[in-house]
C-alpha cells in the first residue's frame, strides 16, 4: 500500500506541475489588434502671426483599413479677408512594431516614415527630403 500512495502521489504531482506549464493561447495579446492604426485619428495644430496677419494651419492623419488620408487645412487672415486652403493627399500604409511607412499614391508626393511612442503620439518624416514633417497626436 506504500507503493501505491506513492504512485498515487507522484501521478498528482506530475498532473499539478503540467498543469502550471501549459498556457492557452487565447489569452496572448492578438499583435494585429494591439498594433492596429484602423479607424484612428492623428493631429497636428499650430497658429502663427497677430490680430493683422494670421496662420493657422491644422494637419490630420486618418487610417482605414488600408489606406491613410493626409489633409492639411491653412486659414490666413489678413484684416477682414480670409482664404481657406486645403490639401488632401491619399496613402496606402504598412504598419508594424510602432513604425508605420506611408507609400504616396501618386507619384508626385513623399514617402513618410512615423514613428509612434507610447501609442499616442507619431512623428512623421518625409523620408523622400530627409525632413521632419511634424508630430502629431491621436485623438
Amino acid at each position: 500500500t506504500m507503493e501505491k500512495i506513492k504512485y498515487m502521489f507522484m501521478a498528482v504531482l506530475v498532473a499539478l506541475v503540467s498543469m502550471t506549464v501549459t498556457s492557452c493561447s487565447d489569452d496572448d495579446d492578438d499583435e494585429s489588434v494591439v498594433n492596429s492604426l484602423v479607424n484612428t485619428t492623428w493631429t497636428y495644430s499650430e497658429t502663427n502671426g497677430d490680430d493683422d496677419y494670421l496662420v493657422i494651419t491644422d494637419e490630420t492623419f486618418t487610417f482605414s483599413q488600408s489606406t491613410a488620408r493626409y489633409t492639411v487645412t491653412k486659414i490666413v487672415k489678413e484684416g477682414d479677408e480670409e482664404v481657406n486652403n486645403k490639401t488632401v493627399n491619399d496613402y496606402t500604409y504598412k504598419y508594424s512594431n510602432g513604425i508605420v511607412l506611408l507609400y504616396p499614391v501618386k507619384a508626385n508626393n513623399a514617402l513618410l516614415e512615423g514613428t509612434i511612442e507610447r501609442g499616442v503620439k507619431m512623428t512623421v518624416m518625409n523620408v523622400s527630403r530627409n525632413s521632419l514633417l511634424g508630430v502629431y497626436y491621436k485623438k
